[in-house]
């Protein structure tokens, strides 16, 4: 799926290979785009409090209290699937302001 984002075709024409899949997947701390680390994450549920998601930094857990979500809540809950957006009310009443603003901040891909 990534793949076809980067080099798919648009009505018969096909898009230029900017960079080759192996610099493409590299980690972006390897100096790659990161794009096999974002098809990874969109495969596994990822947990709010137990798994590492927060951007930035070297710990990138939850440290905020549950709030309204339950413990076992995945970072998907956090999303209106309906409106494509963040569920922004229930994020600043349920982290702290400085995770509330990391997890806002977040692109979402539809």
């Amino acid at each position: 799926m990534i793949t076809k984002f980067w080099w798919g075709e648009k009505e018969g024409e096909r898009k230029i290979h900017w960079l080759r899949w192996k610099r493409l997947s590299k980690a972006k701390c390897n100096g790659g785009m990161g794009s096999r680390e974002m098809e990874n994450r969109k495969r596994k549920k990822v947990r709010i409090w137990y798994d590492n998601w927060l951007p930035g930094g070297s710990n990138a857990k939850v440290v905020s209290s549950n709030g309204q979500f339950d413990k076992n809540a995945y970072v998907e809950d956090l999303i209106d699937d309906d409106l494509k957006q963040c569920r922004r009310d229930h994020i600043f009443s349920s982290f702290n302001a400085y995770e509330a603003n990391k997890i806002v901040s977040i692109p979402l891909f539809f």
